[in-house]
Formats: C-alpha cells, sequence, structure tokens
C-alpha cells in the first residue's frame, strides 16, 4: 500500500497547470478543426483567423513574397493566402500557392497588416506584418504543420 503524500493545495496546482498545458496545445489546434471550412472557387472564401497561442511579433517586408512548406520542408501547393487590415480584418488581397509553393502579393501600400494562410488538413498561420518599401527585401517562409495537439503554423523570415 503506498501512501499519498501530495497536498490538497499541491493537488490544486498540478490540476491548473494540467488545464492550462492542455489549453494551451489545444488554442492553435482544436480551435481550427471546430471552426475549420474548405474553401471553394480558388481563395475567395478566405476568412480571418487567429489561432495562434501567442502573438510571434511583427514581420516587416518591402513586400509578400515566400514558399509555403511541411514541417519535411516539402512545398506545398494550392495554400490560400490572405492579406487584411490590421484593424477591421478586412480582406484586402488574396493569392494562392503555385506548385512550387511559391506565393507573392505586389504593391500593397506601406502600413500594417495581418497575413493568413489557410489550407487543409494544415492549421490555419496569422501573423502581423508591416510593409516598409525601405526595408531590406526578404522572403517568407510558412511553415506549415498538420492539424493535432500542439502543432501551429507560422510565417517567418528565411534565414
Amino acid at each position: 500500500m503506498s501512501i499519498d503524500r501530495t497536498t490538497t493545495t499541491e493537488k490544486k496546482i498540478l490540476f491548473l497547470l494540467l488545464l492550462v498545458t492542455t489549453f494551451i496545445a489545444c488554442s492553435c489546434a482544436c480551435h481550427t478543426m471546430q471552426g475549420a471550412k474548405l474553401l471553394h472557387n480558388g481563395c475567395k472564401d478566405l476568412s480571418y483567423e487567429n489561432r495562434n497561442p501567442f502573438e510571434l511579433g511583427q514581420i516587416e517586408l518591402t513586400e509578400i513574397d515566400g514558399i509555403a512548406k511541411d514541417k519535411n520542408g516539402v512545398p506545398v501547393p494550392d495554400v490560400c493566402i490572405g492579406l487584411f487590415s490590421e484593424i477591421r480584418k478586412e480582406l484586402l488581397a488574396v493569392t494562392q500557392t503555385d506548385k512550387n509553393g511559391s506565393f507573392k502579393l505586389s504593391n500593397i501600400p506601406n502600413g500594417r497588416y495581418r497575413l493568413v494562410s489557410q489550407l487543409e488538413p494544415f492549421v490555419a498561420a496569422n501573423a502581423k506584418i508591416k510593409i516598409n518599401s525601405r526595408a531590406k527585401k526578404k522572403l517568407l517562409v510558412l511553415n506549415l504543420r498538420l492539424i493535432g495537439i500542439d502543432a501551429c503554423s507560422s510565417f517567418e523570415v528565411e534565414k
């Protein structure tokens, strides 16, 4: 017979940690599964999504030019990429990755935006973008992750 020496307070703390961990792990992927929809007619039905468990910071670019890859670095075609206004979350421009996973949105005025990607069965990505015509030209990489526990897709600047 073993004796459980864990106090009630310790048990409550462990339970709360379990809840918080579950929430953080699920906040990106689980909500995406509930709100996911297939996009028909290309990407014209793209909707704003933000399932990020935390903000990664703003990415400053001269234009939106990048490539979508899965966790193995394989380019992913047919990903919908939408540019939304930062404040009102209105869809301003949309494109779709080509057969090589490449995407580009040009002639975007300087300002702050949100960039969103969607393609089943991947988790949607959402990033804060600042377009600055004087910024250094950079290539974006969209890291796509399959929907699942503790899975988040993300945009980053190519290193």
